[in-house]
């Protein structure tokens, strides 16, 4: 679906796909003009790639592998994505235009996963010790780095514009908030209100100018 943004009026929903082919993990180009998803169409669940309007959709990995959690690269030439093949489950990254798929790092990622805006690194959530944490890979040399964080932290979304990584910090028995780093981990320290930053199962979005933030 799409929900245009606009604050003086009810929101309208609009049905992009009729819902019964399994279309998941929507990602669009930083260019507004093509979106990756994944989708189990054709019984195997593959990435599809199509116009903004979702004609033309073609698919981008085959197989029978399951690949999800889509991420265009800031430059919009590579995509990022979670998969099982090869028997693991890790990152992968595709042409934009197809092709064969790379591996980039074997790691039991938790949900999604997103670019730096220089497109050097990728970050990510994976179970950890204790609770999960959060993990960049260096995309030239699949070498990873945690990052610190008090509590649980999942669903990492880097802005396209600034270092500041978006994730949400779940405390037991409390809830789920709305947490910023930067990229080698150390808090960032503007306030965000509980009452406005308090979530539920887990999904965040930036706006392509960097100066939103969507979550749910």
């Amino acid at each position: 679906i799409r929900i245009p943004i606009d604050f003086d009026r009810a929101p309208v929903v609009q049905p992009l796909t009729d819902g019964f082919s399994g279309d998941f993990d929507p990602s669009s180009s930083p260019d507004g003009t093509r979106v990756i998803f994944s989708s189990s169409r054709t019984g195997n669940r593959n990435l599809w790639s199509v116009r903004a309007d979702l004609s033309r959709a073609v698919p981008l990995t085959t197989g029978s592998a399951i690949d999800e959690r889509p991420a265009y690269s800031r430059d919009g030439q590579q995509i990022a994505f979670v998969s099982d093949r090869g028997g693991h489950r890790g990152i992968w990254i595709v042409s934009a235009d197809g092709g064969a798929p790379n591996p980039l790092i074997t790691a039991d990622v938790i949900d999604s996963i997103s670019w730096s805006p220089d497109g050097k690194r990728i970050v990510y959530s994976e179970p950890g010790p204790q609770v999960p944490q959060l993990r960049t890979v260096d995309v030239a040399t699949g070498k990873a780095t945690v990052l610190s964080t008090a509590r649980s932290a999942t669903a990492p979304a880097w802005s396209p514009t600034a270092d500041v990584i978006a994730y949400i910090e779940t405390e037991p028995g409390v809830g789920a908030f709305l947490k910023l780093m930067s990229g080698d981990g150390k808090p960032d320290p503007r306030p965000l209100p509980n009452k406005v930053t308090r979530l539920s199962n887990g999904s965040l979005s930036w706006s392509a100018d960097g100066r939103r933030l969507a979550g749910v």
